[in-house]
């Protein structure tokens, strides 16, 4: 079984898409998440990574661009891009997605994906590649 972590030290990020429409994130000063503990007997793999991203000017906004790698040996499956647009501070300030129900990415193989649009725009980017494997 394979399962996605942040492992000690790393960085992750989510997104909350179903806020109430009444709901200013202005108005809010912190939110806390609680993650419960798995006891698993794991190993660090490397599988999906995120290449040549670059910005892509639209006029509903900042895209991102790029290719989703896949280096396992198996086919990837739902292949996903989240890419995080951040401030100075490494603060997220907009997210975009780029995903597909229908591709699959063989083996060594990659997958040229572009986010939607984000009319917030920021210096730098973090990405994170999602998928799922096939047996």
């Amino acid at each position: 079984t394979i399962v996605s972590c942040v492992g000690p030290g790393d960085v992750g990020m989510a997104a909350l898409m179903d806020l109430p429409a009444e709901l200013a994130v202005e108005d809010v000063a912190f939110m806390e998440y609680h993650c419960p503990h798995f006891a698993l007997d794991v190993e660090p793999v490397e599988g999906l990574s995120v290449h040549d991203l670059r910005t892509v000017r639209r006029d509903a906004g900042t895209a991102y661009a790029g290719r989703l790698l896949n280096g396992f040996d198996l086919t990837v499956n739902r292949p996903a891009v989240s890419v995080f647009a951040v401030d100075p501070s490494g603060r997220p300030v907009g997210m975009a997605e780029s995903r597909s129900e229908l591709d699959e990415v063989p083996a060594g193989e990659s997958w040229p994906f572009e986010t939607n649009a984000l009319l917030e725009s920021a210096d730098a980017w973090v990405a994170f590649p999602q998928g799922a494997l096939s047996r």
